[in-house]
C-alpha cells in the first residue's frame, strides 16, 4: 500500500491500483476513489491530481453551494464500496447487501431505484435455493439495503441531492406464534429420538437467548466451564460486539467432557462416515423434528431465542441483564419476546382469582 498526505493507493495486481483520496475543508469531508491501470509512479501522479481536483471542488461548493460531477459516485457498486468504508453499521444484513451489490454493481446509481423494482418483480416469480418463494421479509431486506446505500451516499454529498431511492415495501403479516412448555417438551422428545446431535445446541438456545449463527461459530476455546460462561466473539455477533452468555447447568458436563479433541467447534455431529465434524446449518433436520413432534406449529430455531427471553422476563430478570445476555444494543425486548405469552396469561388469571387484579 502506498500512502500520501491525502491519499492511499492499494495494488490490485501488478498494473492495477485502487486510489482513495480524501480532504477536509471546514470540517466537511470530500472523497473520491477510482480504479487506475498503469505503473506505480503514474498511479501516484493520478492520486495527486485527484487531490488537487478535490480541493478545487471543495472551493467550488463553498462558493456555489452545489457539487459538480467531479466527486460524485457513478455506479451503485462504487456506492456500496463507499458505504462499507464509511458506515460502521454496514455489516447488518451482509448477505442481502452482497447480493444487491452483485446485481446492480455496474448500474448507474441514479437508475438503481428502477433497476431494483425490476429485480423485485423477477424474484416474485422465482424460488429460493430451497425451493421456497421469496418472503416479503426477504424482499424488504433488499429494498432496505439499496435505499440505505443511496441515502448514505447522498448524506455524504457523494451523489446529487436530488437522487431518488424510495421503494414501497411489501406488506408483512406479523408472525403470530406462541410456544407453550408442552410444545417444547414434545419438540425436544422428537429431537432426542430423530436428531439427537441437535440436543446440546437446542438446550442451550431454549435457556439462553442466542442467535443460531453465533452458536455455530462458537469454539471450544471460548468456553469457560469453571466460570460457567461462553464468550461470543465480536466478529461472530450480529452487532459486531462481543457478549458473554451463561452455561445452563444441564450443559456443564457437555462443555466440560463431551466435546471431542479433534474439532474446534463447540457443537458437533458425527457424519455418515463416522467422522466428527463441526455442526453446520441444519434447517432440514430441524423441520423434520418439528414435523415429527406433532405440535402443528411452524416453530423455527430462532423462536427459541424469543422463548428463552420470555422465560427470563417471567422469572423477574431485569430487562437490562437480558439485553446484555441476548446481545441487544437497544431496548428491543418488547419486540422479541412473546407478547402473548401463555405464562403471562396464566399469571394474570391467578392474580384475578386471588383478587389482586
Amino acid at each position: 500500500m502506498i500512502k500520501g498526505l491525502n491519499y492511499t493507493i492499494e495494488p490490485i495486481n501488478n498494473e492495477t491500483f485502487r486510489i482513495k483520496c480524501q480532504i477536509k475543508r471546514n470540517g466537511e469531508p470530500y472523497r473520491k476513489q477510482e480504479t487506475f491501470s498503469g505503473t506505480r509512479n503514474k498511479a501516484i501522479r493520478r492520486a495527486e491530481e485527484i487531490v488537487r481536483d478535490l480541493m478545487d471542488e471543495a472551493e467550488r461548493i463553498e462558493t456555489s453551494g452545489h457539487p459538480s460531477s467531479l466527486t460524485l459516485l457513478k455506479t451503485f457498486g462504487e456506492g456500496v464500496q463507499f458505504y462499507k468504508e464509511n458506515d460502521k453499521k454496514w455489516f447488518s444484513n451482509k448477505c442481502h447487501l452482497d447480493r444487491v451489490e452483485r446485481e446492480f454493481k455496474d448500474t448507474p446509481i441514479d437508475q438503481v431505484q428502477e433497476a431494483c423494482k425490476s429485480f423485485l418483480k423477477l424474484l416474485e416469480d422465482t424460488f429460493t435455493s430451497r425451493g421456497d418463494v421469496y418472503s416479503p421479509h426477504t424482499l424488504n431486506r433488499y429494498i432496505e439495503r439499496v435505499c440505505r446505500v443511496v441515502n448514505f451516499c447522498k448524506e455524504e454529498k457523494q451523489i446529487p441531492p436530488n437522487t431518488q431511492c424510495s421503494i414501497k415495501k411489501y406488506p408483512v403479516e406479523p408472525r403470530d406464534i406462541d410456544i407453550s412448555e408442552e410444545d417444547i417438551t414434545a419438540l425436544f422428545a422428537s429431537i432426542r429420538e430423530h436428531r439427537p446431535y441437535l440436543l446440546p445446541i437446542a438446550e442451550f438456545a431454549v435457556k439462553v437467548p442466542s442467535r443460531l449463527g453465533e452458536l455455530l461459530k462458537l469454539e471450544k476455546g471460548s468456553v469457560s466451564p469453571n466460570d460457567e460462561t461462553v464468550r461470543i466473539k465480536a466478529k461472530n455477533s450480529k452487532n459486531r460486539k462481543g457478549v458473554t452468555k451463561p452455561i445452563p447447568p444441564n450443559l456443564h458436563g457437555y462443555f466440560s467432557n463431551e466435546i471431542p479433541d479433534n474439532i474446534k467447534s463447540a457443537f458437533f455431529r458425527v457424519d455418515r462416515n463416522g467422522d466428527t465434524v463441526p455442526l453446520k446449518r441444519f434447517t432440514k433436520a430441524w423441520r423434520y423434528c418439528v414435523e415429527m413432534s406433532g405440535i402443528g406449529k411452524d416453530i423455527r430455531f430462532h423462536d427459541l431465542r424469543h422463548y428463552s427471553s420470555t422465560r427470563m422476563v417471567n422469572s423477574g430478570i431485569p430487562e437490562r441483564q437480558i439485553m446484555d445476555i441476548a446481545g441487544w444494543k437497544t431496548p428491543m425486548l418488547s419486540t422479541y419476546f412473546h407478547k402473548d405469552s401463555i405464562e403471562a396469561s396464566k399469571n394474570a388469571v391467578r392474580l384475578m382469582k386471588e383478587g389482586k387484579l
